[in-house]
């Protein structure tokens, strides 16, 4: 009976130290970065030289002073003609890292010819549907 006893003692305090692995686990792999308020649009206005182009705009915030972030078209675009697929890419601050929240603005545009439904940002993915504009 002291035998069995040892071990339910032992369960209770093993099972709390895979939680706090998985809690600090959960910390480290942590973004330093929350994207959002997504928006795209395609502007067809029409005119004589008039080019449809895609627009997408969002706002990210960063955890620590200093990072940046921009938008790349993926490359190779994925099988379905429906998703425009952009990278998210954020950059390190070059010095040592402060603490601090700070917000920036991102915008994208690209002349496009094919109707895109949904902007997918990656690695995150990140669905943005896409209206139209005329």
């Amino acid at each position: 009976m002291g035998r069995a006893l040892r071990y339910h003692l032992l369960l209770p305090a093993a099972f709390l130290a895979v939680i706090a692995g998985l809690m600090m686990h959960s910390v480290a792999a942590q973004s330093p970065y929350d994207c959002a308020t997504w928006s795209a649009w395609i502007d067809r206005m029409p005119g004589p030289e008039a080019i449809p182009t895609l627009h997408v705009q969002g706002q990210c915030t960063f955890r620590v002073a200093g990072y940046s972030v921009e938008v790349t078209p993926h490359i190779p675009q994925g099988p379905d003609p429906n998703v425009y697929l952009l990278d998210l890419i954020a950059h390190a601050p070059a010095g040592p890292a402060t603490p601090g929240v700070g917000t920036t603005s991102i915008s994208y545009a690209t002349s496009v010819a094919d109707k895109y439904k949904t902007v997918l940002l990656l690695p995150d993915r990140i669905a943005v549907p896409v209206r139209e504009v005329y």
